[in-house]
């Protein structure tokens, strides 16, 4: 962070020109610095900041400031800072597709690679210069890229060919993008995380000694009137809920969370890959699952005439809705009815 006589005064909505031309030659301002750049990048976010920063080098380093020092709201202007070394270039493999500008050169007198520019769908990413045979087959199509380096005396990165992924327009390839840019994992489950799942299959089935209802670890509560209540055709119910009148006049709310602890333990492949997914992610014509189907949709879904095993809170509220007690337990339920959104309401509304 540079001293605060540097700090930028004002937000600015200008943007550095991005012209080599434009860009002065900062390896001649820090000459007598020791830098962790490689020879051959062109890290331009530190050309931006020293540009930005407009100071000249000099022969004694300036005092930097300490972040932890910074307030919110100094008013000495706006913290700036200014790039000192690259630790890792956060590079991946991009989707891309043939330059629109790209004219066939037609039959080649030889088999040598051509040098072409391909878009990036990520629009932050600038033009990419690869060397292929193909370029023609590339027009029309979706494809994978990966950036090599960046020469500094070179406005675009340099990268090459990774693989076809299909053509433009197409449903299943624009999709396979969509998933691709937003680092969504998509690929099916490993045979090591198949091999977590319980021997039993879909034929599991409830047991009070396995499941520790008979040793008191998990409390028995399948008597109860339980319910869900979701969007029609959810298969994946993850909660259900119950009320029911004390006979001290008082009410007894409760709210069911399908325990999936039961079947995923800590460090277990099923457990890293459920935590590198973090989500089920849900798009127009699929649903890409954080846990495997038999899991997700079956054993842990709260569905209705089946026992299922659930984290529970119960409350007991009095009639003005003032919480006196709760506990949290380990259950086991059995949900009476898979209500959607619709039904719940008639039955609100019948008399």
């Amino acid at each position: 962070i540079l001293p605060r006589s540097q700090w930028r005064k004002a937000p600015s909505a200008a943007l550095v020109d991005e012209d080599e031309d434009a860009v002065p030659d900062v390896n001649k301002q820090e000459a007598n610095e020791p830098s962790v750049v490689p020879d051959n990048s062109d890290d331009r976010a530190t050309k931006r900041a020293r540009l930005a920063d407009g100071s000249k080098s000099s022969s004694t380093e300036p005092e930097f400031v300490n972040p932890a020092d910074i307030n919110a709201d100094d008013e000495d202007g706006e913290p700036t800072a200014r790039v000192v070394g690259v630790i890792r270039r956060n590079w991946r493999s991009y989707c891309a597709f043939l330059d629109p500008n790209y004219v066939s050169k037609g039959a080649r007198a030889s088999n040598a690679p051509s040098l072409v520019s391909v878009l990036a769908m990520d629009r932050r990413i600038p033009k990419i210069k690869i060397r292929t045979r193909q370029a023609d087959v590339l027009a029309g199509q979706r494809f994978l890229v990966a950036i090599d380096r960046w020469p500094k005396e070179s406005r675009y990165p340099q990268g090459h060919f990774v693989r076809a992924l299909g053509s433009a327009g197409d449903k299943a390839t624009e999709t396979e993008v969509l998933l691709l840019e937003h680092d969504v994992p998509y690929q099916p489950f490993t045979q090591s995380v198949r091999d977590d799942l319980p021997a039993e299959g879909a034929q599991w089935l409830f047991d009070p000694e396995r499941d520790q209802v008979n040793s008191g670890k998990r409390r028995d509560l399948r008597s109860l009137d339980i319910c869900s209540i979701d969007p029609p055709g959810c298969t994946d119910i993850d909660d259900a809920l119950h009320a029911i009148r004390l006979p001290n006049g008082n009410f007894q709310v409760g709210v069911h969370i399908a325990d999936v602890t039961n079947f995923v333990k800590p460090g277990m492949a099923m457990d890293q890959e459920a935590a590198h997914r973090s989500t089920t992610v849900y798009l127009v014509d699929r649903r890409i699952d954080m846990l495997p189907e038999l899991l997700g949709t079956n054993l842990c879904s709260l569905m209705s005439k089946v026992d299922r095993l659930a984290f529970s809170c119960i409350w007991e509220l009095d009639p003005d809705a003032n919480i006196v007690n709760v506990t949290f337990h380990k259950s086991v339920i059995h949900s009476k009815a898979s209500l959607t959104y619709e039904e719940a309401q008639n039955r609100i509304d019948d008399p």
